[in-house]
């Protein structure tokens, strides 16, 4: 890993018990484009939770996920460490979600190639790097449906 975030710490994206058995080295399970997409949201639209507390609630798989847990599909890409699900504190998701979608090559310069459709999430925004086929536009960004 050669990117470290400026806006989040290890336990915001990495689960605990990795923590506790990689200490640091955990990074390395973190895909850099993830982590840049994040710190790029995070300059742009204020202070958000990866991991941590939000809306009384306090969320603990929306970074990394072990590749075991019951949470999300089988093959998530949260499970790769290439996706976040960002809660943001002064601003809607849908605001966010909607100037990706506007600004997609900008989002895609940032490491962010897919996004959730928010009709689903509605609290939060799920932002991945994983690899698009060929015949993706190269600078457009994919929305999925869970």
């Amino acid at each position: 890993m050669s990117y470290r975030p400026k806006h989040f710490q290890l336990h915001e994206v990495v689960p605990a018990d990795v923590i506790q058995a990689l200490g640091e080295k955990a990074w390395m399970l973190m895909d850099d484009r993830i982590l840049r997409g994040a710190d790029w949201l995070r300059e742009k639209f204020g202070p958000c939770v990866i991991n941590g507390k939000f809306g009384g609630k306090v969320f603990t798989e929306s970074g990394l996920r072990n590749p075991l847990t019951s949470t999300g599909a089988r093959f998530s890409q949260h499970k790769f460490g290439r996706a976040v699900d960002l809660k943001f504190l002064n601003v809607n998701v849908k605001e966010v979600y909607d100037y990706i979608l506007a600004n997609q090559p900008e989002a895609r310069a940032n490491g962010i190639t897919t996004v959730e459709n928010i009709s689903f999430t509605k609290s939060w925004l799920h932002c991945d790097c994983r690899l698009l086929p060929e015949t993706f536009p190269s600078n457009g960004v994919l929305v999925v449906n869970p």
